[in-house]
């Protein structure tokens, strides 16, 4: 019997078991995701929507991220750590140990030809995020990592780990000396495919067919109710379309998966016009106008989509979508109101005889974008704070949500590529 108290986030009990919560992980690995894309334009969550679009993409695609590259590392990094557990590195040890041997795994990769995808392959020791921690939720999420503990809390315990396993009965052990038993110190899944010999060297992204099985299969038994369920097990050569919602699939999904899509689509859609509204009003501030013209085109494109169907938007409602997702998932009242009053503005703007191109010349729309700005942002917003607008280089979250979409078929594909191969 053994306990951990490494956080206020851990969970100590006296059963012989490790019980931790993933929801302080899952915050750390959000707001780490928010630096890598500091410098990726159309990407910012400049309005403060991030929480409903993570809310989404967990849905739709649990356990992927934007930093994903290749679904082999749900395999690399458990090999990695299944090493250390055989070698029993210890916790002291661990971090530095764990490091070396993920750079040799790149070094690897690139020997391979493996170039994309590769963490570090730019970077080098100069790396700041290594795959470990880019994929420790996901393992977590799919089933392959069985303690539910941070990636610091689970190095920092595995000096109790090794007591734990060495003072209990002795179980059948496989070739790498792990238990073939289930049991309460099982860190890893017992069906994950054992590590090619040797390892790192010689290492690929291409699954092989049990490989490519063993991913399907976590992710059908811990994500059924998912797009990403969908996807696994289709031709890899299908044409993707440029959002979830263009896929073939998404007209084959389960009823809840597509009511999920439905939405995702509409929230998208309808909250790409207030991002575009508010990149033009920074042109307009900036006083450029080629920056003004190209917005100005911009929303016209987009006005079109919504009024080849201005019921859908009219119609759609945050609360359906809450509704329908987890009930953990927060969303903090300040941010459903400006949802709702962008929402109100577009359907008043398509029932009216005002063109919808001309919304962002609505004084009270230039507000609540502005307010909202001022809000999230303090001394740094842009349409309020002169030194703030001169910094803005003519794109700040322009883009259009997709959901983690361009990570999501790359996983995907090489899953199904995977599955294409002869048994």
């Amino acid at each position: 019997m053994w306990s951990v108290n490494a956080s206020t986030a851990d969970v100590v009990t006296p059963e012989s078991r490790i019980a931790w919560m993933d929801y302080s992980e899952a915050q750390r690995r959000r707001m780490r995701e928010a630096i890598d894309l500091l410098s990726e334009k159309g990407i910012l969550d400049e309005l403060g929507v991030g929480t409903i679009r993570d809310a989404i993409s967990d849905a739709l695609f649990p356990g992927t991220s934007t930093i994903q590259t290749r679904a082999r590392y749900f395999l690399l990094i458990p090999w990695i750590y299944k090493e250390a557990e055989r070698l029993k590195v210890s916790s002291a040890r661990i971090g530095a140990w764990r490091k070396r041997r993920e750079f040799e795994l790149t070094t690897a990769l690139l020997q391979s030809g493996a170039v994309d995808g590769a963490f570090g392959r730019q970077a080098g020791k100069d790396l700041r995020r290594l795959a470990s921690e880019v994929y420790w939720l996901g393992l977590g999420v799919w089933g392959i990592r069985r303690l539910g503990a941070s990636q610091q809390q689970y190095e920092r315990s595995l000096d109790a780990l090794y007591i734990q396993r060495d003072g209990a009965r002795r179980p059948l052990r496989d070739d790498d000396g792990q238990p073939l038993e289930d049991g309460p110190s099982s860190t890893w899944h017992l069906s994950l495919p054992r590590a090619p010999r040797p390892f790192p060297e010689g290492a690929t992204f291409d699954l092989g067919r049990d490989e490519a099985d063993y991913l399907r299969d976590r992710i059908r038994a811990n994500a059924p109710a998912s797009f990403l369920n969908v996807l696994v097990g289709r031709g890899p050569d299908e044409p993707p379309g440029k959002f979830a919602w263009e896929h073939p699939a998404a007209k084959e999904a389960p009823t809840r998966v597509r009511r999920m899509l439905d939405h995702a689509q509409t929230f998208s859609e309808l909250m790409h016009g207030a991002s575009l509204t508010y990149n033009l009003m920074l042109a307009r501030a900036q006083r450029n106008d080629e920056l003004t013209a190209l917005y100005s085109g911009r929303i016209t494109t987009w006005a079109a989509v919504i009024e080849r169907d201005p019921e859908r938007f009219s119609g759609w409602r945050l609360s359906d979508l809450l509704a329908e997702l987890p009930p953990r998932t927060t969303v903090r009242d300040r941010t459903r109101l400006f949802v709702s009053e962008w929402q109100s503005f577009v359907a008043a703007a398509t029932t009216s005889n005002e063109p919808l191109p001309s919304l962002p010349d609505d004084p009270r729309v230039q507000r609540l974008i502005r307010e909202r700005e001022s809000r999230l942002k303090g001394p740094e917003a842009r349409l309020t704070h002169p030194r703030a607008l001169e910094r803005w280089r003519g794109a700040a979250g322009a883009g259009q949500l997709s959901f983690r979409w361009s990570n999501v078929l790359v996983i995907t594909r090489d899953i199904n590529l995977g599955l294409a191969q002869d048994a």
